[in-house]
């Protein structure tokens, strides 16, 4: 038989030896510099900020004020109830208690490596410094992962150039995304980032083998062909599923995804491309996060998106029906481009319209809050640091100029999604264009897009280098590239890429980060508020409730059935954890927003308590909240009193004198103005003083009745971080200055030192001690007490009455002169003498027991 001469030209063993090398000496070099930046990354997050950090790590102060401290109180209630984690917890906003919002997956991981830590290096239950230690540390390495996510996306896009490039942005890019994952930034929001990551990072590597994702391949049992891409698409599902679990809102994630499926089905309807991948990635995409979440779905809940509830299921099953009518429609019906289109608006909007109807909850929850997702916040919300809007000046600080080079990035991940019908390209378009949105609407999410960033800018740069002639990343093609060109104008282009990206403004991304990540996720006042909440925690009454139990939640809007011996703590809502945390109290008000009260119907809660203008006023609410104890800082008194009131809807908080058409008005106003020769100096109105946040923490309670100081910190925050808004002495003493430039001639007012004095105060409510007393009619009623507090400072109290016509008169004084007892506050700012009492020049001394103070018993005195 004649043989069958093959042309086929044979590759030689050893060419394809050195090419298998090749690779595999290109994938290890790529491996260890991902490696690297991860490892860099990590320093950067970690290593910097500890060497600061580590010697107060065993109390636990590395975590960040505000939510990262209630996620450890929340992980020290898991370790004590693994694995358990509390969706109701009694021992914040008293006395309602709060429902909580937060996925658990968070809390309950960082127990679990604390529980195993435990038995590995504590022989057991884990130390409270082994607890700090995973907790501090957990954040910087969820960061530094997110870099091979990054890397991954980049590189499945536009080769391993951009995947390179990528890590590197990501292991450096400053902002929200670098100071959230930072040590001691306990908090959610870096998990968010890194399984969200990982889910597109799946679902970008299960498009592109969508081709081989067919039901024909499925039928014939192409099992090589099917596997690769339907493992990609259930990782994918799988990783939102855990993104779910840590963030109950990311919900509206799955709503993107689907929209990414829906342009997708037209794009590839207009190029006349099968479908099947799209219904075969989605059938995992959609199924697994609904049932990883099933086991904590309340039907109570309704369609709530802040907690698990029927939301969670239904969502994903529309999109997946969504995703199976549009699949049969293009196979069954075959529309032509504009006929699909028209009948994908139709079923939106008949879709809308029925959910509407039927399911008003679900319609309000999604379709009806789109708009809100993508809008600037008011009113209060619209005071609050990370909910305020992402201008241009904000995206580049955070950003460098990468935020100008992602849109040309932007540009062309749209341009070959549409010209070459890559899938791929589409989903990471989507993705990116929705997370800008939400970022402009709300700077906190920027820490989402600044993965977005990387991968887009990467892709930019990539572009730039293929274009050059060097298209892969290995020594060969380097060699190749230079040979064909001139290397000046490559080397020159590579420095002008590396300083654009690395180098954004007066320093490198590299110096920006490292000393941002120094003081860890510490801020001012943060030691001094510290320094009260471990005071308060040894020196109060005990509230009698278990900081280490699980509480069964009350109906709505019915009080938590709390013991006789528990009090609330009122202060402003952001401190509300810090008190959870560190002081084992109990506090009206939180940082989940809930508890401050104000609004249209001024409720009740922090903002109506701190702008109170009258002592009777601000008793009702401490009464109706059973509040005993109230804490201020210098930043409450001498930073945000105009922001309280805006949450308590107030129209005296901007002197009107600023519009340059009427007078100055100071005694109107929270904040007015004093004219200079140089136009207008701002400065405290009268009603900064007069609001309790000012007779607290300005006036040391002068003149109230019910109201003590029983300690307070030192002075100013350290050299940490000093805040100009309310930490700095500075600021103190220019206020207390202005303050009598402006009213001390009143008659109704008195001057006030100018000093310095404690950055965080506590000041305790009591029933008063009444003084009961006779003195000529009609005349003025004067008593004076010297105190010394804590920190040597001395004042005056003060407090002035008039006896009525028949000369009775009646006082009610906060302070004990005997000193606390059994039971009482253990109190070290108390008076260095006796009360002096004086009419017409005829004084005595007396004394008030702690009893006659805490019960409101009475004594009386003679002056006539």
């Amino acid at each position: 038989m004649k043989k069958i001469k093959n042309n086929k030209k044979q590759e030689p063993l050893t060419k394809i030896s050195e090419t298998d090398s090749g690779a595999r000496r290109a994938n290890i070099i790529t491996g260890l510099i991902v490696a690297f930046f991860v490892g860099v990354s990590f320093y950067v997050r970690a290593i910097i900020p500890y060497e600061r950090m580590s010697q107060v790590m065993a109390e636990g102060l590395t975590f960040a004020m505000d939510d990262a401290v209630f996620h450890m109180r929340l992980v020290e209630n898991t370790i004590a109830n693994f694995p358990n984690r509390i969706f109701y917890d009694a021992f914040t906003q008293f006395p309602y208690g709060n429902r909580l919002h937060w996925g658990a997956l968070f809390d309950q991981t960082i127990a679990a490596i604390s529980i195993i830590a435990g038995r590995i290096f504590d022989g057991g239950a884990p130390s409270q410094l082994t607890i700090n230690t995973v907790g501090s540390f957990y954040p910087a390495v969820l960061g530094a992962l997110c870099v091979i996510p990054a890397f991954y996306i980049a590189k499945e896009l536009a080769g391993r150039k951009a995947g390179i490039i990528a890590a590197a942005l990501t292991a450096l890019l400053p902002g929200q995304f670098l100071s959230r994952s930072v040590l001691g930034f306990t908090d959610n929001h870096i998990a968010e980032v890194l399984f969200l990551t990982i889910a597109v990072m799946y679902f970008v590597m299960a498009l592109k083998k969508s081709e081989s994702l067919t039901f024909d391949n499925f039928r014939e049992s192409k099992v090589h062909l099917v596997i690769p891409g339907f493992i990609n698409a259930i990782m994918a599902g799988f990783f939102l599923g855990i993104y779910l679990l840590n963030w109950t809102a990311g919900v509206f994630f799955i709503v993107v995804f689907g929209i990414f499926i829906g342009l997708q089905f037209v794009i590839d309807n207009l190029k006349s491309k099968p479908t099947d991948y799209l219904i075969i990635i989605s059938i995992p995409l959609f199924i697994i996060p609904a049932l990883l979440v099933s086991p904590y779905v309340e039907i109570g809940n309704g369609f709530d998106s802040a907690y698990y509830s029927l939301l969670h299921i239904v969502v994903p099953l529309i999109g997946l029906a969504m995703t199976a009518l549009l699949y049969t429609i293009l196979k069954k019906m075959k529309p032509s481009p504009i006929a699909f289109i028209i009948i994908l608006a139709v079923i939106m909007g008949v879709g809308g319209l029925v959910i509407k109807l039927i399911l008003p909850d679900l319609f309000a929850t999604t379709l009806g809050n789109m708009a809100i997702m993508f809008s600037a916040r008011t009113g209060g919300q619209a005071t609050v640091a990370e909910a305020q809007t992402m201008n241009t000046a904000t995206a580049v600080g955070y950003f460098g100029i990468n935020y100008y080079l992602s849109f040309i990035g932007l540009a062309i991940i749209g341009y070959i999604s549409i010209r070459r019908q890559k899938p791929e390209y589409t989903l990471v378009a989507v993705w990116s264009i929705f997370i800008l949105l939400i970022s402009l609407a709300e700077l906190r999410f920027s820490y989402y897009y600044a993965i977005n960033v990387a991968v887009m800018t990467s892709v930019w740069a990539a572009f730039i280098l293929d274009w050059v002639g060097w298209k892969e990343f290995n020594l060969n093609s380097i060699k190749n590239t230079i040979s064909s060109l001139k290397a000046y104008p490559i080397i020159i282009l590579l420095i002008l890429i590396v300083g654009m990206i690395f180098y954004p403004q007066d320093s490198s991304i590299f110096k920006i980060s490292t000393t941002a990540t120094k003081s860890g996720a510490l801020t001012a006042g943060y030691f001094e508020w510290y320094d009260a909440m471990k005071w308060m925690r040894n020196n109060t009454p005990d509230t009698g409730v278990d900081y280490y139990g699980t509480y069964t939640r009350p109906a709505q809007g019915e009080k938590y059935p709390y013991p006789s011996t528990a009090y609330g703590v009122m202060s402003w809502w952001d401190y509300g954890h810090d008190i959870t945390y560190w002081g084992h109290r109990i506090p009206n008000a939180n940082p989940f927003q809930a508890g401050i009260g104000g609004g249209d119907t001024h409720s009740p809660g922090a903002s109506t308590f701190l702008t109170a203008q009258t002592e009777q006023e601000a008793n009702k609410i401490l009464d109706e909240l059973g509040t005993r104890y109230i804490v201020t800082d210098g930043f409450m008194a001498y930073g945000i009193q105009n922001i309280i009131a805006t949450w308590n809807k107030q129209t005296d908080i901007m002197d009107a004198g600023f519009s340059g058409t009427t007078e100055f008005q100071p005694n109107k106003f929270y904040i007015t103005g004093i004219r200079t020769n140089n136009g207008y100096q701002q400065a405290p109105g009268l009603k900064s003083f007069t609001s309790m946040t000012g007779k607290l923490h300005i006036l040391d309670t002068d003149g109230l009745q019910r109201y003590r100081l029983v300690h307070e910190t030192f002075p100013s925050p350290a050299t940490l971080n000093a805040k100009v808004g309310g930490g700095n002495p500075q600021l103190e003493e220019q206020s207390k200055a202005l303050y009598n430039l402006m009213f001390g001639h009143n008659t109704a007012s008195q001057a006030i030192a100018p000093q310095a004095t404690g950055y965080v105060k506590i000041f305790e409510y009591v029933k008063g001690g009444n003084i009961f007393g006779t003195a000529p009619a009609n005349t003025t009623v004067s008593i004076s007490l010297p105190i010394k507090t804590n920190q040597g400072r001395e004042f005056k109290y003060t407090q002035t009455t008039m006896s009525d016509r028949h000369g009775l008169f009646s006082l009610v004084v906060p302070y004990s002169t005997t000193g606390w007892e059994t039971r009482t506050t253990n109190f070290d700012t108390k008076p260095t003498g006796k009360y002096v009492i004086s009419v017409n020049g005829k004084s005595k001394e007396f004394d008030m027991t702690e009893s006659q103070i805490v019960l409101g018993r009475s004594i009386s005195i003679g002056m006539t």
